[in-house]
């Protein structure tokens, strides 16, 4: 059997096998890098369409595949990160961490990188051109790579193909390869860096390496390289950095050995491994050295690959190498530690190599001659030596107990240190001692009180830590035992001495670090009687271990209730039990119970902290009760007699507090609620009225105020119901509230809140219920607070009713981060400040309700176990906004989690965009949210509109995130989440930019103009539905909800109103009046007042001073209409019933709702003038004119009036509504005292002068003037006023206001249009015009009369006779601005000359009238003739505006009218004739030539000498064939022009008129022609001949020879086609001869072209389909002969031979094998079904897997046995191995046996079993299953066990079954046991007895009467009871020689008392006399023995106690190890110290 190999190989992977799947042309060393054993880097293209990317293999994450999209040059991973290195274009580099998604460093070089390499775990090292470069890519402060040093001259022109290291970075080389002279020559430079100088060195590879020699202190530094010469190969190991304190390495050169057949082979590798100091070196042909790095000694040589190894690597152990080859198998090669020292050993010369070896790496296989060594070097006194190799003994078997105690034994040389003591040196020398060594030294050491040699030895890791250690220093010192039990992990002896030493602290951690479990109660136990308080501590860190309770928490309150520590009790409980969990809840009443019965205030102060919630509630009660603490009772009590029975007097208790009652109530049902309100004002009124008032406040909205008015009404409690109703009548819409305030005010004597209540009842501005819960898992009984919030309009900090509640204040959100120990604490406060800032109106009020309190809030969020995103606190602490960088940071782990997530938009060109919100899916959590995102579906609003205009999300990261809650929890975590939500859209500016407010606070620190992106966020979250809260509020939370929603919708109402109106958004602006809804608008338009305006003069104008007196009725609300909350007409009547001394209520309710006739009726009657005088003077003066109606209406006398008008402030008094009041009684004149004095008083209000001038124009006195004169009135109103009384007044009060709109719709009624025109001509307004010319007008005409006959000729205004024109022009009017202009143009005027007008009449006239067109052209001379004609042309007036050109004489362009819009080519001829210029012709030419008129255009240019447009000229003429007249064209154009067009087409020309001897003279003479060109074009269209003419005079060859082609001149093509010497020539000639069957020219030109390989298959194909098959197998036979025959010529002639002349096709093959295309010849092969060619061919393509297949399958054809054997072993699919069996089987049996001899090296042998087995054909492989039985495989010796049983063969079972024991033994002996044969029940009994079932073997034995068999099975047994058995079972069937049998067989296992026993009872006296004989004289010789060793031990023991008296401890030395001071000093070899300084020790001798 041959040796086992020294190496372990395996291929770990196929990169081109599923799953990695690399292109094969992408493995290769440029494309395919390899730096450690961790990662293979592939660069793959697929095709040139496809997109490049890098494939990475994770070797160590099995075989793991990522593809990444890289467009990269090269990519290197890096040797143990996801860290990839990237070049492009050999320039810039990039690297990229693929786990953080980030990129590290990029640079730019200034020169081509042509080789990099990582060289260390943090640097690349980069070889340029000329430099050597590093670049540390995790150092900040190297932005660029650094030039180490510069390439030497002998690298010029090299391939760089590796670049290495030392690892202290000192020595570096650079290795290249070129080829010269037919071999490739290796060339490196090797630098140090110390020394700053390099070598150049011959070289193929080289390493670096570290070696520790024998003796010393260091490392020695190596470099080792190898190089192939012309004369030989070398392997050189140099020392380099040589220290002066190791031996000098003496330098190695050793051949290295190639095989004869690797003539070209090289170095391309080399690795050193550390671990085994051996050098692997690969070479190029696949072979792989194995070298010994300190010797050179070649180990082993093999080859491991067929193809190139391209690339290595050392694994991560240094222990082997790993590659790469071309076929993609990634090999991997190791030393096989348990094969190579044996493999060595069989080599006799390396016995020292493998010593060395198997002693420096720790191997086995050479423990025998150690041990040999060590027996010799003892026994011939070398006892250093011996020491040495016990000490340096692989694996250190020789490190035993044994060995020291020899070395104890040995004697001591005088003058020498003990043996002892130089192997104990030696060993701390080389590492750590063992267990035995350690208690050796130690022992001794402690004696001699010498710890600090313990301690340094401890430090240094020499000794090994065990119990036994600990425990012989522990009496020494016990923190250094803890130590060694530390580190031995001896747990309980740890625990033990930390709790000894007091650190009690650190026993928890241990024990949960070690995974030990100490009996924890009974160390408290111990703790608490030492040190009580510690004992708290130590069992609160119990209970509050991370993975539960390590003790029973009673057992602990147990232990500290036994001491009656109720104190450290409660501590410890209140810790414990700080989860709340259902659980525990007898614990927590134990802890109440304590504290009640004890310590009262204690549990008072616990249960009000709300810690627990699963106590005894009951029990708690009742104690509560007891101990007086009636608060924490009435929290516990369910019952409601009892809860009124406590609270009935709680009011009078010391300690009450209002507040706690009455957030108490808010637990309550609505019934009870009230039946302990009645029962505290039934038991003391007076006592609880203050409380219950308070109470019937706070719940007021759910208690009802019927109810409760009833309640008090009940006890008749006027002042209760005063005080209540006050505290809400604010807030209260109801209108009993209010009237019932009013009334119990009034007989509360309160008139001062009556009158306030009258004058500010109004609806409510803001009203927020909060529902005050505690937390989500607390009881569902709603608490609700009713507080009131300011307006958040009001300017002032608005105020908060949480803060105000809780007394709590707002911190401005810039100190918030400061002050925030952490990122949770700043986010309640963010998140709080957010809920107590943002208006009621702007929130859900269900963040009110389950939200109450700051520490609600915090509750949720610590609960919620958030997470927060790294750094996220610094970011919001930071001065300056975060950068989009760091939101692209942002964890994007999307597990399922609910999350608060953020979205980075980028557009290339624009600004970022980030977007917030939260991923609450029930699910999947965000994992929804993100899933929406990634297919564009519920998009938010504006991240819509981003992805619309180009925007990409381009990351999704998380803000914070927490486990999806479970159900119950769901609801108020997700609304904790939208509030955090709107926190960071706030916080981190995410909001977008808007103008309003929108109520959102602002809680950011930086100004929104400071943020580098945009937000996409609209709005605040928590305005938002709450998933679920429908489902998740009581009964009374959801009335409270309605309650705010509906005084929400009221106030938005209000302010949707108040809005509408001020914007006007619903605005007619024709009938000028504001609406509140659409819908009223749309209404209104329908209204016939709005039609009738629209009709009318479009809109209303405003009378002067509307806005005023709209805004004076506004403010005095006379026309205002809104929702109050008391019955008006009810508090007037009760006001008037009243009978009040004080009118002031009664006043103000009647002026807020309008009730002025009632109120002035009602004083009039009573005659309280005084009253009256009150309400207008001090109460609202704005009222007056409705006071003088009413007066005026209850006919009172005008002298009150007069004097109460005297009385009030006129200012004050609105005087339009005044004097409307009065002018619509028709008593105006009443008012001219007034106001005749108030214009007296200097008031000069626009209202005054308005109603002076009614009064003037009514009384005719003399108004004229007065309108005329005076500025102050208000035109509009004055003229509505005159239009009924005097048109022409109104026309002086319009005129003077300009009043437009109202001046035209006078003067159209009563037909003042001469006025009329006047005043529009004079306002010069455009609009004004554009409204008078309207053609709605319908009195436009009798308008535009008189502007023409009057207004215009009156004007001497050029400006505004310039907007009159440009009016009607406006006004699409052409026929009346006809007249218009006439009147000015025409007829003489200051404007006649005037060329705009002119220009103006006659565009006028082009479109109104074209008739006066012409006449116009003729009349007028000043217009723009240009611009004239052009406008003529664009209207068609073409007559026109050949005249305005004829005019002027622009001739050309007169042509060009007849030409291109009259089209009359015969008139512009005739024009051209008249005028005769050449620019003329030309335009005519061109137009003739457009015409197609070739003949004529010709001529015409010719006439115009004008060859310019010579190109149009040749082209159409060309094409319809007058090559004449072209000729004389282009002979006129050459006179002037020598441009190769011409003369091209000149050439041209003559070749189509077959003017050939023309064509030679012409070119021949000198030329421009483009003669290929013409050639071509004459080729193309069938003149060959001149084809021929211009190809000659150009010597064009190829296009030559194919013209004679054409012409069948044949011959002379072919030699043209050689002097071309052109493919498509020579296809073309070849393609013709072989149509004309001109097989010998075709030939000559198809040898030329079979040369070319991409030519090849075409002829092929060209030959086949015309059926020429011998001539192209002639054709490629006569080609083999050519110097340029390549290996498609050799393939293709072998498949036409398939084809076509398959008989030869084997004869091919053999010739030209190595020159085929093989895998095309296989294919040819398969269709033309040659199957002994196609095994050939698979044969020497290496395809043995194929030859295989195709041998077995075509068995008939090409089955041969020996090739078939020489072919099957080499097969690479093992598969094929059993299937060639099979086949076998079946048509070969008798050959089955050779074949599994030849592949029994290679077939797993237990399938081959199998296989046979099932077929049941075990006995045909016999000879196969003996052969192999040497492996001892069970289903090989289980077959051959049953066909020997089966040929009954006991002989060769037994040998098989004592040989070879890997079978089931129990099953075959049962079948054994059983069989017919004696002999076979013989091997189950010897099979039992193997197996130790001794029982059974002896009872098998005795069956057969085997009892010699049975005796040795006994005395192997070693059982005393089963030779006992067997003993008593011989004397019993009487076999006396059985017995004497037993007696000598089983001697040291029988008793002599049984042996006694048995002979005295069966006389068996002389039978057993020699056993006793035997025992006696053997104790006799023991007890001898005995007694002598007992003496010289106590010899011995006295002569030592003498010795020690009188001598030192080590005898004659010292010291320890080495002699001290003043003895003698060590020997050489162990001068140096061994961990301690040469010191006295006293160390006693062993």
């Amino acid at each position: 059997m041959a040796p086992a190999l020294p190496i372990k190989f395996t291929e770990l992977l196929q990169l081109t096998s599923a799953p990695v799947n690399v292109d094969q042309q992408s493995i290769g060393f440029n494309s395919c890098t390899l730096e450690s054993d961790s990662f293979i880097c592939v660069r793959e293209k697929k095709n040139d369409a496809a997109q490049p990317e890098v494939i990475i293999i994770d070797l160590k994450n099995n075989n793991n595949v990522m593809r990444r999209p890289i467009k990269a040059d090269s990519a290197i991973m890096h040797w143990t990160k996801q860290v990839i290195a990237l070049k492009a274009q050999q320039r810039t580099l990039q690297i990229f961490d693929l786990g953080a998604k980030a990129k590290l460093k990029s640079t730019t070089m200034n020169e081509d990188v042509v080789f990099w390499k990582w060289f260390s775990e943090t640097s690349l090292g980069l070889v340029t051109e000329t430099a050597v470069y590093h670049w540390d890519v995790f150092d900040p402060n190297q932005p660029a790579p650094v030039e180490v040093f510069k390439r030497n001259q002998n690298l010029v022109g090299c391939q760089i193909i590796n670049y290495r290291v030392g690892d202290d970075g000192k020595w570096m080389v650079v290795i290249g390869i070129t080829q010269q002279q037919g071999r490739v020559v290796g060339a490196m430079q090797l630098y140090s860096r110390d020394r700053g100088i390099s070598q150049a060195i011959e070289g193929h590879a080289a390493a670096f390496g570290t070696l520790r020699l024998e003796a010393s202190p260091a490392d020695t530094k190596l470099f080792t390289f190898a190089v192939r010469t012309a004369t030989g190969a070398k392997l050189h190991i140099v020392e380099v950095d040589h220290q002066s304190s190791n031996p000098v390495f003496a330098k190695k050169a050793v051949d290295v050995y190639f095989p004869a057949e690797a003539v070209n082979d090289f170095p391309v590798a080399m690795q050193v491994s550390q671990k085994y100091s051996i050098i692997y070196l690969v070479t190029k042909y696949g072979f792989i050295h194995l070298y010994d790095l300190e010797t050179g000694t070649c180990i082993f040589m093999n080859r491991i690959s067929s193809e190139t190894i391209f690339i290595t690597a050392s694994d991560s152990e240094s222990s082997g190498i790993v590659g790469i080859n071309r076929k993609g198998q990634v090999l991997s090669v190791a030393v096989d530690e348990t094969t190579i020292i044996p493999y060595l050993l069989q080599n006799p010369a390396n016995s020292s190599l493998a010593v060395k070896l198997a002693s420096r790496a720790g191997l086995p296989g050479a423990d025998n001659l150690y041990a040999q060594q060590f027996d010799q070097l003892l026994s011939s006194g070398n006892y250093g030596e011996a020491a040495k190799i016990a000490a340096n003994s692989p694996r250190g078997f020789l490190r035993t107990a044994q060995t020291i105690e020899r070395f104890k034994s040995l004697p001591a040389v005088p003058g020498q240190l003990s043996v002892i003591l130089q192997y104990f040196g030696m060993l701390l020398d080389k590492g750590t001692l063992n267990k035995h060594e350690t208690l050796e030294l130690v022992r001794p050491v402690l004696a001699q009180q010498r710890k600090h040699l313990l301690e340094k030895w401890l430090k240094e890791n020499k000794l090994d830590c065990s119990e036994e250690l600990g425990d012989v220093v522990r009496p020494h010192d016990l923190n250094l035992a803890l130590s060694i039990y530390l580190r031995a992990n001896v747990s309980p002896k740890v625990v033990a001495a930390l709790a000894e030493t007091g650190q009690f602290e650190k026993i928890l951690p241990y024990a949960t670090q070690a995974g030990y479990q100490p009996d924890y109660v009974q160390l408290l136990q111990n703790i608490v009687r030492i040190n009580p308080e510690k004992g708290a501590e130590f069992a609160t860190q119990l209970a509050n271990n991370e993975g539960g309770s390590l003790v029973d928490i009673e057992r602990v309150v147990d232990v500290f209730q036994a001491q009656g520590m109720v104190q450290p009790a409660t501590a410890f409980l209140l810790d414990a039990l700080k989860d709340n969990k259902p659980e525990q809840g007898h614990l927590q009443t134990r802890l109440l119970e304590m504290n009640l019965i004890n310590a009262p205030q204690v549990a008072d102060a616990i249960l009000g902290n709300d810690m627990f919630s699963h106590y005894d509630r009951p029990r708690i009660a009742q104690l509560c009760e007891q101990a007086g603490l009636f608060q924490r009772a009435l929290e516990h009590y369910d019952d409601p007699e009892a809860i009124k029975r406590v609270m009935i007097n709680i009011v009078a208790t010391p300690n009450f507090s209002q507040d706690w009652l009455t957030t108490f109530f808010g637990r309550l049902s609505l019934e009870q609620s009230l039946d302990c309100l009645d029962a505290m004002l039934k038991s003391n009124i007076r006592q609880n009225l203050g409380a219950v008032v308070q109470i019937a406040t706070k719940y007021s909205d759910l208690l009802g105020p019927t109810r409760l008015i009833d309640l008090f009404e009940k006890y008749k409690t006027a002042e209760g119901l005063f005080y209540y109703l006050g505290s809400i009548v604010n807030l209260s819409e109801d209108p009993d509230v209010n009237f019932k305030y009013i009334e119990a005010a009034t007989k509360m004597s309160q008139f001062t809140e009556v009158e306030r209540i009258c004058r500010d009842s109004r609806p409510l501005l803001l009203i927020d219920a909060v529902a005050s819960t505690q937390h989500h898992y607390s009881s569902s009984k709603l608490r609700t607070e009713s507080l009131r919030r300011s307006d958040q309009k009001s300017g002032h900090c608005p105020f908060s009713a949480r803060s105000s509640f809780l007394g709590l204040s707002w911190t401005a959100p810039s100190k918030m981060a400061s002050k925030a120990s952490n990122i949770l604490e700043y986010v309640v406060g963010q998140v709080w400040s957010l809920l107590t800032l943002t208006p009621a109106r702007r929130q859900n009020p269900i963040f009110n309700m389950i939200l109450s309190t700051r520490d609600v809030v915090e509750q949720i969020l610590a609960d919620s176990l958030l997470v927060f995103a790294p750094g996220l606190l610094d970011v919001v602490r930071s001065p300056t906004p975060p950068s989009v960088a760091y939101f692209k940071s942002l964890p994007t782990d999307v597990t399922k989690h609910w999350a608060v997530y953020l979205l980075v938009l980028e557009k290339p060109g624009c600004g970022p965009k980030i977007y917030i919100g939260s991923g609450t899916g029930e699910l999947r959590g965000v994992v929804t949210r993100f899933y929406h995102y990634d297919n564009k579906t519920h998009l938010p609003r504006y991240i819509q509109h981003a992805l619309d205009d180009g925007y990409m999300i381009v990351h999704k990261g998380l803000l914070c995130w927490c486990p999806i809650p479970t159900a119950t929890n769901r609801f108020v975590v997700r609304a904790i989440f939208l509030a955090v939500e709107a926190v960071f859209s706030i916080v981190l500016c995410a909001m977008r930019h808007q103008q309003r407010h929108r109520g959102i606070p602002s809680l950011g620190p930086w100004a929104r103009e400071d943020v580098q992106y945009d937000g996409c966020c609209t709005h605040s979250s928590i305005a938002e539905y709450i998933p679920g809260q429908t489902d998740a509020l009581t009964p009374e939370q959801t009335v409270a909800k309605e309650v705010e929603m509906k005084h929400r919708r009221l106030q938005q109402k209000q302010i949707y109103v108040t809005n509408t109106r001020d914007t006007k958004k619903y605005f007619c602006d024709i009938c000028q009046s504001t609406f509140t809804y659409s819908n009223e608008l749309v209404k209104h338009k329908a209204t016939k007042k709005h039609i009738n305006n629209a009709a009318g003069v479009i809109r209303v104008v405003k009378a002067p001073g509307y806005d005023k007196w709209a805004s004076k009725n506004i403010a005095s609300r006379k026309h205002h209409c809104s929702i109050y909350f008391f019955n008006p007409e009810k508090v007037k009547n009760f006001l008037k019933e009243a009978k009040l001394t004080e009118q002031l209520p009664l006043i103000i309710v009647c002026d807020r709702f309008n009730f002025i006739h009632d109120l002035v009726l009602y004083l009039y009657q009573n005659q309280q003038f005084k009253s009256i005088e009150v309400y207008v003077q001090r109460v609202n003066p704005a009222r007056t004119p409705a006071v003088v109606g009413g007066l005026l209406d209850v006919d009172c006398d005008e002298s009150i009036i007069k004097n109460l008008l005297q009385t009030v402030n006129p200012a004050s008094i609105p005087i339009d509504e005044l004097v409307a009041e009065v002018e619509s009684r028709n008593r105006l004149k009443l008012l001219l005292p007034f106001l005749e004095a108030t214009l007296a008083a200097g008031n000069q209000q626009q209202a005054v002068y308005n109603a002076l001038a009614k009064i003037y124009i009514d009384s005719n006195n003399n108004p004229e003037k007065f309108l005329k004169e005076n500025d102050n009135y208000d035109p509009l109103t004055v003229g509505k006023y005159c239009e009924k009384r005097d048109p022409n007044l109104a026309y002086i009060a319009y005129r003077k206001g300009q009043n437009d709109l109202e001046l035209v719709n006078i003067t159209n009624e009563n037909s003042m249009f001469k006025a009329q025109s006047r005043y529009i001509l004079e306002r010069a307004d455009r609009e004004l015009w554009s409204f008078v010319l309207s053609h709605n007008n319908i009195h436009r005409r009798s308008v535009v009369d008189q502007v023409i006959s009057t207004a215009v000729p009156e004007s001497t205004e050029p400006d505004k006779v310039s907007v009159a024109v440009a009016s009607f022009l406006q006004a699409d009017l052409p026929g009346e601005l006809i007249e218009l202009l006439e009147k000015i143009v025409l007829e003489p005027s200051p404007f006649s000359d005037n060329e705009n007008l002119q220009n103006l009449l006659i565009l006028t006239a082009t479109k109104a009238d074209k008739a006066r067109v012409m006449d116009y052209i003729h009349r007028l001379d000043a217009y723009n003739a240009p611009d004239i004609a052009n406008i003529c042309i664009e209207v068609g007036l073409f007559e026109e505006a050949f005249e305005v050109y004829k005019k002027i004489n622009d001739h050309k362009n007169a042509a060009n009218v007849l030409v291109e819009h009259v089209v009359s080519i015969d008139r512009a001829q005739e024009y051209a004739e008249r005028v005769e210029l050449p620019e003329v012709w030309s335009r005519v030419a061109k137009a003739q030539l457009d015409g197609l008129r070739v003949t004529d255009s010709i001529a015409s240019y010719i006439r115009a000498e004008d060859p310019s447009n010579y190109n149009e000229v040749i082209e159409i003429a060309t094409h319809a064939g007058k090559d004449e007249d072209l000729i004389k064209f282009l002979r006129m154009a050459r006179k002037t022009l020598r441009e190769p067009p011409i003369d091209t087409a000149l050439a041209f020309a003559f070749a189509r008129t077959d003017q050939l001897s023309e064509l030679e003279d012409f070119l021949r003479g000198t030329n421009v022609a483009d003669i290929e060109e013409s050639g071509d074009k004459a080729y193309a269209e069938g003149y060959h001949q001149a084809a021929k003419i211009f190809y000659s005079s150009i010597s064009n060859w190829a296009k030559l020879a194919t013209t004679l082609v054409h012409l069948e001149d044949y011959q002379a093509a072919v030699e043209c086609a050689r002097k071309a010497n052109n493919i498509k020539v020579w296809k073309q000639v070849n393609a013709a001869c072989v149509d004309k069957k001109e097989f010998r020219l075709a030939q000559i030109c198809g040898l030329n072209l079979i040369v070319d390989a991409e030519e090849l298959q075409g002829l092929v194909k060209q030959y086949e389909r015309n059926g020429y098959f011998d001539e192209l197998i002639a054709l490629l036979e006569q080609g083999l002969g050519l110097e340029r025959a390549h290996m498609g010529m050799f393939t293709e002639l072998g498949i036409a031979l398939s084809r076509y002349h398959p008989d030869r096709v084997m004869e091919h093959l053999k010739l030209f094998w190595g020159r085929i295309n093989i895998p095309k010849m296989i294919r040819a092969c398969e269709e033309a079904h040659l199957w002994p060619e196609l095994v050939f061919l698979y044969c020497h393509y290496d395809e043995w897997d194929n030859a295989a297949l195709a041998m077995m399958e075509r068995a008939a054809d090409a089955w041969e046995h020996h090739s078939f054997k020489d072919i099957v072993v080499k097969v690479a699919n093992l598969e094929i191995y059993y299937r060639a069996l099979s086949f076998y089987l079946q048509q070969q049996p008798s050959l089955l046996t050779d074949l599994l001899q030849a592949l029994t090296p290679r077939i797993d042998v237990n399938r081959v079993v199998k296989m046979f087995e099932k077929s049941d054909n075990i006995p045909l492989i016999k000879p196969f299953l003996l052969n192999v039985q040497s492996q001892n495989k069970k289903t090989v010796n289980s077959a051959i066990n049953d066909l020997l049983i089966e040929e009954e063969d006991y002989k060769t079972l037994r040998d098989s079954v004592e040989n070879y024991d890997n079978y089931d033994p129990v099953e075959l002996a049962q079948r054994l046991e059983h069989h017919d044969l004696v002999f076979f029940r013989q091997i189950a009994a010897n099979i039992y007895r193997k197996n130790k079932r001794w029982e059974k073997s002896i009872a098998l034995s005795k069956q057969d009467k085997l009892f010699k068999d049975a005796i040795e099975t006994a005395a192997m047994s070693g059982k005393s009871d089963v030779v006992d058995e067997l003993l008593r079972y011989f004397v019993d069937i009487g076999s006396r020689e059985c017995y004497v049998g037993m007696l000598y067989a089983c001697y040291d296992l029988i008793p002599v008392a049984t042996v006694m026993e048995i002979s005295w009872r069966h006389g068996l006296t002389d039978y057993t006399m020699p056993f006793m004989i035997n025992y006696l004289a053997q104790q006799s010789s023991t007890i001898e023995m005995l007694k002598k060793d007992n003496e010289e031990r106590k010899s011995r023991e006295k002569s030592q106690e003498t010795d020690e008296s009188s001598t030192p401890i080590l005898g004659g030395n010292r010291l320890m190890i080495t002699a001290g001071p003043g003895g003698r000093t060590s020997p050489a070899p162990f001068a140096q110290t061994n961990g301690f300084a040469p010191q006295q020790t006293g160390y006693s001798n062993f």
